[in-house]
């Protein structure tokens, strides 16, 4: 039998080119929904990235405080121990 003799009606060849472009159709959705699913994804691990060094910031600043707070008490404790001593050199004299 030879291929090139064969013939096919036009509503079979209507149906093929129809199901083949409603496939490709299909087949480009899913590739676009791929598309924004992985942009999505990748948008997404940036925001986490973005906050976990943004709450690393504040712990570090937070951590900063305190020990600003720390060497403040220390240095009042000082002042207060200075100021006792003065007072007792003025109480023996």
């Amino acid at each position: 039998m030879d291929a090139g003799k064969l013939s096919f009606p036009w509503q079979l060849v209507i149906i093929i080119v129809s199901a083949s472009g409603a496939i490709w159709t299909m087949q480009y959705g899913l590739r676009s929904d791929v598309r924004d699913i992985r942009t999505r994804m990748e948008l997404q691990t940036e925001i986490n990235a973005a906050q976990a060094k943004l709450q690393e910031e504040r712990a570090n600043a937070l951590r900063e405080v305190v020990l600003a707070m720390q060497r403040r008490q220390e240095l009042q404790q000082f002042e207060v121990q200075a100021l006792k001593e003065t007072i007792l050199k003025m109480d023996r004299r």
